[in-house]
């Protein structure tokens, strides 16, 4: 989970906190064709095509907004991202299998969420009940991309019969705060201080790092459920922060030591990191998600082992972990 930040808060986090407060106050906006539900409105942060998507009531008087494509089985599920973003992935997996993505609670057309935190195993309950409520048939091959990677891997721990695969991208590390922090013991104080600056605040806005962090510990094992992560080699601290050389090698080393863990979730996984400038994978490495998702389905369908990442992955700056 790749943490640069900005202000002292992790970056890609530091958005979607953001998004996650600002949408309580978000104005009203028009409304898809296809929209069944109350009237779609487009979030300050995001734009959205007109009618892209199908807003699903999931009880308490809210919707999600839904957009898939494809036929065919598994269904992939892409969870924690709008539906923009995850298009481009999409477009390139449709025509092999049915493949979904919807727009989290309080972002894009979905329902503003119930709570003012970011809370895991609520955000496990909506997409428990959108996948009810929409009728998508399992199994399913969820993809879970930064914040949202505990909800994913708690579904598929509490689900496996429904579960043919995951995949995670720039996933949440177990307990990745407390780590990060961890990596100024034994330092001078000036040390200790500039790494706790990097590290950041453990509530900012909508986001409690540390419950995130216990979220993602919760899981323990996925079995043999095929499970590919994809993930950056971006230093995950503060880069403005005058740190040692030695302690930023060390936050490289353990943000790829945690998502190697994520991975070890399973005894059927692939790991390769992607050469990003940007948290976001889904906007810049949208072909190497494309063929682990590729892999990832024909593992599930032909019940086999996933390939060797090596066969997988072929290209400049990409790493195989495993």
């Amino acid at each position: 989970m790749s943490m640069g930040l900005v202000d002292g808060v992790p970056a890609a986090r530091a958005l979607l906190a953001l998004v996650s407060v600002s949408v309580f106050a978000a104005a009203c906006g028009g409304g898809g064709k296809d929209a069944a539900g109350p009237t779609p409105r487009p979030s300050r942060t995001f734009t959205f095509s007109p009618g892209e998507g199908k807003l699903i009531r999931i009880g308490d008087g809210r919707s999600l907004n839904l957009v898939c494509a494809g036929s065919g089985a598994p269904t992939i599920v892409v969870a924690g991202d709008d539906v923009d973003r995850s298009s481009e992935v999409r477009d390139d997996l449709a025509p092999t299998t049915r493949i979904c993505a919807y727009d989290p609670p309080g972002i894009g057309y979905s329902s503003d969420p119930p709570r003012t935190r970011f809370d895991s195993r609520a955000e496990l309950q909506d997409l428990e009940a959108l996948l009810r409520a929409a009728h998508l048939p399992a199994p399913y091959v969820l993809v879970g991309n930064i914040n949202w990677s505990p909800t994913v891997s708690m579904f598929a721990e509490a689900h496996p019969a429904q579960t043919a695969g995951v995949v995670l991208l720039e996933g949440v590390g177990a307990n990745f705060r407390s780590r990060f922090l961890a990596l100024g013991r034994g330092e001078p104080a000036r040390v200790q201080r500039q790494v706790r600056r990097a590290v950041g605040p453990r509530v900012a806005g909508a986001m409690d790092w540390t419950a995130l962090g216990a979220a993602a510990a919760s899981v323990k094992t996925l079995g043999r459920t095929p499970i590919g992560v994809v993930s950056t080699s971006l230093v995950p601290i503060d880069s403005q922060q005058p740190l040692p050389a030695r302690v930023r090698r060390a936050a490289v080393h353990l943000n790829l030591t945690m998502e190697d863990e994520l991975a070890a979730l399973s005894s059927n996984h692939v790991h390769v990191v992607a050469p990003q400038a940007s948290d976001y994978p889904l906007d810049e490495a949208p072909q190497v998600i494309a063929t682990m998702l590729g892999a990832v389905v024909r593992a599930a369908r032909d019940r086999t082992p996933l390939p060797p990442c090596q066969r997988l992955f072929h290209g400049p700056g990409l790493r195989c972990r495993s």
